[in-house]
């Protein structure tokens, strides 16, 4: 091989030259060629030519697909158990009271357990400087000690979709026999991380001690944010019922802020974390831990039909809003403010201007609500080609 190469001379090349392996050996003998220093020159052979020519297509193990499609698992495409018994009930919203003209000061604000002077602050050092007014401020940070609990800032405090208007979500699956997978080691370089992160996540109410006949398995994965705890939910998907509703198109999500004068995005701290699986459903996400056996009280992540039911449930929680005030991607919440769109007449042939500007409160000028303005006509005429 290092001759072939060139990284070694040798009297007789007459033997190696005529060599020509089949191509399962190419890979080997390009192995020797990148590691030969980079003044070697390949004999010149018919081996050589094909193995190390450049513009060959090579297989290497980078390209591998994250799972085969012989891989894949599909699950149950037939009748929903009890379609009824996922039925959300209606959300009635009362009346707002509007917002004060007169806000508290920011140095009148009490903190609480929940909104510390220290999260208030990190909050507000997110605003970028003179964006908005002190006084508006004010009133900001009235809003946000007002709604509070709409805040989280650890897994302890996240909250979950009301029991009220959301019943518990039923896993639909068909007539199986429990799985019992054997577990995944866990390096002992990460096993006190991985231990303090299920005590943690219990803690919140996520996982629960478990006795079922279920085994399956969970793995960790490095993120930017740190470690991830990944539940193996394959066993389970093989016999769950499909549910084939579709998240909205993410093109037409994005095209909902086209022509809007404010818009804001929040992603939701809790996921599916939010909504909360039935006890009888529950058993099924059995796994086996450092810390024993346990099961998930809420949503699986990597489940066949989480998405679809985490998108019915945000969906549900703000249809009052689509698609005047904002919208919802599963767990990404959008809301929007006014609107500025050129509206063009062939007719008339002008175009006019519809925008949204602040206006100032004259008992709080220091305050400006978003306001929409009269349409303003345009002298430019309207050119057919560039409709």
């Amino acid at each position: 091989m290092q001759c072939l190469v060139g990284e070694r001379d040798n009297e007789d090349t007459s033997l190696i030259s005529s060599l020509i392996p089949p191509e399962t050996y190419d890979s080997l003998l390009r192995s020797f060629y990148y590691a030969a220093p980079s003044s070697s020159t390949p004999l010149e052979t018919s081996w050589t030519q094909r193995a190390l020519t450049e513009g060959r297509t090579w297989r290497t193990n980078a390209a591998r697909k994250y799972k085969p499609v012989d891989r894949k698992v599909r699950p149950v495409p037939t009748y929903m158990p009890d379609p009824a018994g996922q039925v959300f009930k209606p959300i009635i919203i009362p009346e707002l009271a509007p917002l004060p003209l007169d806000p508290p000061l920011l140095t009148d604000f009490e903190p609480t357990s929940r909104l510390t002077l220290e999260r208030l602050n990190y909050m507000l050092a997110t605003i970028p400087k003179d964006f908005l007014t002190d006084r508006e401020i004010d009133l900001l940070v009235f809003v946000i000690s007002t709604r509070q609990l709409a805040f989280a800032f650890n897994d302890a405090e996240r909250g979950t979709f009301s029991s009220v208007y959301f019943p518990d979500y039923e896993i639909p699956v068909i007539e199986h026999t429990p799985w019992v997978q054997p577990p995944i080691r866990v390096p002992k370089s990460i096993e006190d991380t991985l231990r303090q992160m299920l005590l943690d996540q219990k803690a919140a109410g996520k996982y629960e001690y478990s006795t079922a006949s279920y085994r399956s398995r969970i793995f960790t994965v490095l993120k930017k944010l740190g470690l991830r705890i990944v539940h193996d939910v394959q066993e389970l998907n093989k016999v769950t019922v499909r549910d084939s509703a579709l998240p909205p198109r993410a093109d037409d999500f994005a095209e909902g802020l086209v022509g809007r004068v404010i818009y804001g995005l929040a992603d939701l701290f809790s996921g599916y974390d939010g909504r909360v699986l039935a006890v009888g459903s529950r058993p099924l996400t059995t796994f086996n831990s450092i810390i024993g056996p346990h099961r998930l009280t809420v949503l699986p992540q990597g489940a066949t039909n989480s998405v679809p039911e985490f998108q019915k449930c945000t969906r549900h929680a703000l249809q009052e809003e689509i698609p005047e005030n904002g919208d919802v991607f599963i767990e990404i919440v959008i809301a929007i403010v006014g609107s500025s769109i050129w509206i063009c007449g062939k007719g008339s042939g002008v175009s006019a201007l519809v925008t949204v500007s602040p206006m100032v409160i004259p008992s709080t000028p220091a305050i400006a609500r978003m306001s929409p303005v009269r349409p303003t006509v345009s002298s430019t005429r309207f050119n057919p080609s560039k409709e």
